[in-house]
């Protein structure tokens, strides 16, 4: 699988922030949420598409983050998605968080699609649905 990356752009909101105006650690993983959602856009099909029109989910099974410097309140953020296909059943985003062009954080989140039944559908599956009906 050919890999590329998807580049997401925010500013980040006081209500990100902790006391000492630093984005809260917890936040990453939500900003790495908007990377994969822009990512599936852009190459595939709409996060909300994929769940309202045909069931499918995306749990998060695993994630990683680490901090390499601080991220402040208004910091213009870059965030750099990209797919990492390592079974046919689970799959992996790396995200990198850079401000000005400076790498602050990099992490992953490992996923499995799975059906409104709970069933996990391949991502061979999940291409070839969607490649049907898109």
């Amino acid at each position: 699988m050919e890999k590329n990356s998807v580049s997401s752009y925010f500013i980040v909101k006081y209500a990100d922030t902790d006391r000492m105006k630093r984005v809260y650690y917890s936040k990453y993983l939500e900003y790495f949420e908007v990377g994969r959602t822009d990512y599936l856009k852009q190459n595939y099909i709409s996060y909300k598409k994929l769940e309202d029109k045909y069931k499918i989910y995306m749990p998060v099974v695993e994630c990683y983050v680490k901090y390499i410097a601080p991220i402040e309140y208004e910091d213009k953020l870059k965030l750099k998605t990209t797919l990492e296909h390592f079974n046919k059943k689970k799959f992996k985003f790396l995200h990198e968080l850079s401000v000005s062009k400076k790498l602050v954080a990099m992490g992953y989140t490992s996923h499995y699609f799975i059906s409104g039944e709970n069933e996990v559908i391949t991502f061979d599956d999940f291409l070839k649905l969607i490649s049907f009906s898109h």
